[in-house]
């Protein structure tokens, strides 16, 4: 009776352990389809500039994931904002497309009253080109994936 029970426990366990194995697959790299809009918040020399940049991604994977960290150097206008990061983990919903937002800062480096000027123009402008490009870290539970990014879009510019 005890072998019996034995046997039992030890199926159960390589059943158990076999099914999460299989569920494991890699995560599928998803992809920027687009820019959608950005809003400016804030522009000057000592904080840099603060803005926020909607894009829709497309994730091919069966679950839900997380973006968890980014080396993001964007661009508007060809004002470079150098090196941004986001300011928290963004959860992205499993398989479709899916809209979401960056939070992002940036210092404008080695900025100089033309190109501030040029920052001030952007602000009141109805409309800008945002390129991203980087890496940007994907995962769920343990498993992890840096993922490059490369979108360039012509976007609204909302104030």
């Amino acid at each position: 009776m005890r072998k019996n029970i034995k046997y039992g426990v030890q199926f159960l366990l390589v059943f158990i352990i076999g099914s999460f194995m299989q569920s494991c697959k890699p995560i599928e790299p998803i992809v920027f389809k687009k820019l959608n809009e950005a809003k400016v918040k804030s522009i000057s020399l000592d904080k840099g500039i603060d803005a926020t940049i909607n894009a829709t991604i497309d994730n091919p994977n069966k679950m839900g994931v997380k973006i968890y960290g980014s080396a993001l150097n964007v661009k508007i206008n060809n004002i470079d904002l150098g090196l941004v990061k986001l300011d928290e983990n963004i959860k992205i919903k499993a398989k479709g497309e899916h809209t979401i937002q960056f939070d992002i800062h940036g210092e404008l480096p080695g900025i100089s009253m033309g190109l501030l000027a040029q920052a001030t123009q952007l602000a009141k402008s109805k409309d800008a080109t945002v390129q991203v490009k980087g890496t940007i870290t994907v995962g769920k539970f343990l498993f992890r994936r840096t993922i490059p990014v490369e979108v360039t879009s012509r976007v609204p510019i909302q104030k």
